[in-house]
């Protein structure tokens, strides 16, 4: 590795400049189709396992305990899902997939081509923006290696949680026993703002909106292909996590 995945440590985000076109950009946008095309071929309704999902997600699993204890339809908001990288997990998963509505909030850009690849698929929405959800409650809100590229990450979560889903669940968040901190993140050509975060501080933001942390873990995703512990021997010891986790948050008043 030529360079550093992060470099520097800044106290607000806003202060680091991004440059180029991020997760925009050709390359991510034809990266993920190639992925979904070919993971698509292999989606059936047989009672085979599931192929090996395009991202490590706790998606299926969270959604079946849910649609265990409820009736009717489920809403499922999946912010920043990409081109239905965890849907495509949880229709092969959840026997019940055909009963929810799954909702993608992304870009333009993404939100496009996920029309195109599933049109054969009339319970998945994409939205290019949040504001475009036409409906004022969802069940199960899911972001997967998100909350880090979002500037006022507070005043997202406060929106969507004002959708009073049931769940909260959130995977891949870079938080630990370490100071929030904003930093830069090469990514091909690109350079995105990140945050680190203390997971306290997310815990008792969750909690002033009346939802309880009812599970967290490591995180075991992949980074430069591979399952390891987070390169970050470029910060200082109290700066750097060995693996992201996930947050699993409920709401106590139903």
């Amino acid at each position: 590795m030529d360079r550093p995945i992060w470099e520097g440590i800044y106290q607000d985000i806003r202060e680091v400049k991004a440059v180029g076109n991020g997760f925009n950009s050709d390359t991510w946008v034809n990266q993920s189709n190639g992925k979904v095309q070919k993971y698509l071929a292999n989606v059936n309704e047989s009672n085979q396992i599931s192929p090996i999902p395009l991202r490590p997600t706790s998606l299926p699993l969270v959604a079946a305990m849910v649609r265990i204890k409820q009736e009717g339809n489920q809403r499922i908001i999946d912010f920043g899902g990409g081109l239905g990288f965890s849907y495509l997990s949880f229709i092969q998963s959840c026997r019940q997939a055909t009963n929810c509505e799954y909702h993608i909030i992304e870009s333009k850009e993404i939100c496009k081509a996920g029309k195109e690849l599933f049109s054969a698929h009339p319970n998945l929405f994409f939205y290019p923006d949040i504001q475009d959800l036409a409906f004022e409650k969802a069940d199960i809100i899911y972001m997967n290696s998100v909350l880090q590229y979002i500037a006022d990450w507070k005043s997202l979560l406060a929106y969507l949680l004002g959708l009073k889903p049931k769940v909260f669940l959130m995977d891949d968040v870079p938080a630990g026993d370490i100071p929030t901190f904003a930093t830069t993140q090469n990514y091909y050509e690109s350079k995105l703002p990140y945050w680190f975060f203390n997971v306290s501080e997310i815990i008792t933001f969750f909690e002033s909106y009346d939802y309880t942390l009812e599970y967290k873990s490591r995180f075991l995703g992949t980074i430069l292909g591979k399952i390891q512990e987070i390169p970050m021997n470029n910060f200082p010891s109290q700066y750097q996590l060995d693996h992201t986790c996930t947050l699993l948050f409920n709401r106590r008043s139903l």
